[in-house]
């Protein structure tokens, strides 16, 4: 049967990770779209306009560019002057500290005239004003000019070069300038001066703010007005820089006017059905041509990343208006998916991630159209990734077709070569470079998701590799039989169609676990033979060791997964027959000959091989959401214990017995084996009956919850308020629901009281 038309059907399990990695996309990629309102309209400057004739059916302002109101706001401020109070009682309080301090020195040391000489600098520097030095280093970082000193409800101007801070006045205080006839420095030095500069400005945050406010409340953010009925523009004329500030003022003038009626929560509505159509889209796609791929998780993973990684990066570079979005490499999702699946496939996926990305750019048809044409020479170019060269020309094909496409495209609205943006050319050739770390990324790609792709099987069927190498020096007869096989596996898998590259790297690899044991197979004996001196049964148990032994290495050489499978299963299901034979021969009394050989584990390990978690959380405009699932994979349970007996309390059958063999119930849906009248038969026996699925999957915590405005509560005197809802174990998808057992608290037959299901309500407050 074609592997594309197997009809696979998932799992619940299976059918709830896809939903849950559907709607994580979803909401992963809305929730970071820009959701600015925009007009219907598209332009530049220098480009002309493509619709009719614009005539403004409102009064509306032009509004100024952000640039010209900084530059004006700079020039504003300018004239800012911060407020600082002055605080006149620390000059004089510091001045009588250093007088006592000099007077009572005995013996004195200080002339009487240095004092005097000091007094009158102190009072000069207290009655300037004494800044805080790190306010003193603001107010020349903020290059403001002057300040207002207020004392008294009366303010006075007062230019910075006339304001100290502790080093400038300590160094006034020192110098001695023209009086240095009279005084001596030194004689200064020993004074300790530094102790009596004190700040007694201090900076009034209220009244220089208002100060500001008032200074920018004379900016105008308009440089005129647009009357209704006016002519913006017509159809055809060339958008010039005073037009182009209409139109845009315009736009500015819609979204305020609608405000009432686009509300932010309206536009991610239709973000999130737009997203999630294209994604059922993809979704309608693989379930009709590729549900091989549909059934596997890997495959769902990384194609489902592409969706939303490409989004994410166009909405990160949109939201903080980054270089341009022709930088970002899209022909590199479409090569990524060839090379580990199919053409189709990659374009299809492609398309999705180009179509979902184009919402949140102002030109989308071009970078569609521009995007597409990429995306099919991407995938034309290299159908099969083998050496490194192929990427290099792949990538030079891409950019030279995006350049002559998007050319074709400006050519048809400009007519004219001269008004081509250059510019942009550069940021496609940019986009063409970074096409060239899709080589190491598919490493990276091939780690994570568990793939493996052409130039990985080149450079593992190179027979100069390390463990080939060693296979040939060790085990020189498995050597040319695996080179033997590879040579007619390869001829086979091109004549059905298969993949042949993989093929034959499978075969070089399938017998690698010979070379624990070389003598012990016969294209490596040389006129001995290690079997005459041993049982058939050790003979066959190292003849069958050969596969868990290429096991064994396949993971000390870190082997892709797909060429395990071949050392797995090349062997089949089938007994080494020789020795079989050889033994039955030998005793033909033993027809059911059966030891360790023959035994076959049932069921799981108690202990869960898988245990997963995921967590999900959404916070949009005071509302937040959250929830928690969690379970376990590859588990089981032995059901031994007095709570699945028949009989119980004086031999009273349960209700997990009555009806379990009743005329119509299946074999499968019994909940008991049948009942006899003998003691310790099926009543109580041990079997592989009660060995029952201890996978499941369970709702752990769903909360719901609303922050208030903090607007709302000012009014109330709270700083935060929060009301909430949640629940606890609300579901849970398991296989013990019939026997009422809770699959969480179930261990070894051992069963406790089971997870119960709450719910809370309450409130977080915060005074």
């Amino acid at each position: 049967m074609n592997r594309h038309n197997q009809q696979n059907s998932l799992t619940p399990k299976a059918l709830i990770y896809r939903i849950v990695i559907t709607v994580t996309a979803l909401f992963i990629v809305c929730l970071y779209m820009p959701r600015d309102e925009r007009s219907t309209y598209q332009f530049d400057v220098g480009k002309p306009w493509r619709y009719s004739q614009l005539i403004a059916t409102y009064d509306f302002p032009i509004y100024k560019s952000t640039e010209t109101i900084q530059t004006e706001q700079d020039s504003i401020l300018q004239h800012y002057e911060p407020y600082f109070a002055i605080d006149e009682t620390v000059g004089k309080e510091q001045i009588e500290k250093f007088k006592a301090t000099i007077n009572g020195q005995k013996p004195a040391t200080i002339p009487a005239n240095y004092l005097a000489y000091v007094e009158n600098k102190l009072e000069h520097i207290y009655a300037q004003g004494v800044m805080d030095t790190e306010d003193f280093d603001q107010m020349h970082s903020d290059e403001v000019a002057s300040i207002r000193i207020f004392a008294q409800n009366v303010a006075k101007e007062q230019p910075m070069t006339q304001v100290f801070s502790h080093k400038t006045a300590y160094e006034y205080l020192i110098d001695l300038g023209e009086d240095s006839l009279h005084y001596d420095r030194r004689v200064l030095r020993k004074c300790n001066l530094s102790d009596y500069i004190v700040p007694n400005l201090t900076y009034d945050k209220t009244k220089s703010e208002e100060s500001r406010k008032d200074l920018l409340s004379s900016l105008s953010y308009s440089s005129g007005m647009v009357m209704s009925g006016q002519k913006i523009i017509d159809r055809g004329d060339i958008v010039d820089k005073e037009t182009y500030d209409i139109l845009t003022s315009l736009e500015k003038e819609y979204t305020r006017r609608n405000t009432s009626k686009m509300q932010t929560h309206t536009v991610l509505l239709g973000q999130m059905l737009y997203v999630a159509l294209i994604i059922a889209c993809l979704t309608l796609y693989f379930n009709l041509f590729r549900r091989d791929y549909l059934a596997n998780t890997r495959h769902i993973l990384f194609i489902a990343s592409m969706p939303v990684i490409y989004p994410l990066i166009t909405s990160f570079l949109i939201k903080h208006n980054l270089f341009n979005v022709y930088i970002i490499p899209f022909a590199m999702a479409p090569i990524f998916i060839r090379v580990f699946m199919d053409s189709r496939t990659a374009f299809v996926t492609h398309v999705a991630t180009v179509l979902i990305s184009a919402i949140s750019l102002k030109y989308p048809y071009e970078f569609i159209a521009t995007q597409l044409v990429a995306g099919m020479v991407a995938i034309y170019s290299l159908r099969e990734l083998s050496q490194r060269s192929q990427l290099i020309r792949s990538a030079f094909y891409v950019t030279l077709a995006s350049i002559a496409f998007y050319m074709s495209m400006e050519l048809i609205h400009e007519k004219d070569f001269a008004r081509l943006e250059y510019g942009m050319y550069i940021y496609i050739i940019i986009n063409g470079i970074l096409l060239l770390f899709a080589y190491p990324l598919l490493f990276l790609f091939e780690k994570v998701f568990g793939f493996t792709s052409n130039v990985t099987l080149v450079e593992l069927s190179n027979t100069n590799n390390e463990l080939l190498k060693r296979l040939s020096e060790v085990a020189p007869g498995t050597f040319q039989h695996s080179m033997q096989v590879a040579n007619l596996a390869t001829e086979v898998a091109n004549k059905i169609g298969a993949k042949a590259l993989l093929v034959r790297t499978g075969a070089l690899y399938h017998d690698i676990g010979k070379m624990n044991s070389p003598a012990y197979f016969t294209e490596n004996q040389n006129n001995f033979n290690p079997h005459d001196r041993i049982s058939y049964e050790q003979s066959a148990a190292i003849v069958i060791s050969h596969v868990k032994d290429g096991l064994k290495l396949a993971d000390k050489y870190n082997l892709p997964q797909v060429i395990k499978d071949f050392i797995s299963t090349h062997h089949g299901k089938g007994k080494t027959k020789y020795f079989l034979i050889s033994y039955k021969n030998q005793n033909p009394d033993e027809d059911n000959h059966i030891n360790s050989y023959d035994e076959i584990p049932i069921g799981k390990p108690t202990v869960p091989e898988v245990t997963m978690g995921l967590s999900l959380g959404v916070d949009y405009a005071g509302f937040d959401f959250s929830a928690v699932l969690s379970g376990v994979a590859n588990r089981s349970f032995y059901l031994n214990n007095a709570a699945v007996w028949a009989l119980q309390n004086n031999n009273k059958v349960t209700a997990l017995a009555y009806g379990a063999w009743e005329k119509g119930v299946r074999e499968s849906d019994a909940t008991f084996p049948r009942l006899t009248t003998e003691n310790n038969l099926n009543n109580y026996r041990s079997s592989s009956f009660w060995i029952k699925n201890g996978n499941f999957l369970r709702l752990s915590n769903v909360e719901l919850g609303y922050q208030l405005p903090s607007s709302v509560l000012r009014k109330v005197n709270i700083k935060q308020l929060r009301l909430y809802v949640n629940g606890q174990n609300l579901l849970s998808i398991d296989k013990l629901g019939k026997y009422n057992l809770d699959p969480e608290v179930v261990d070894a037959g051992v069963t406790g009281y089971p997870m119960m299901r709450s719910f809370n309500i309450g409130i977080n407050m915060k005074f």
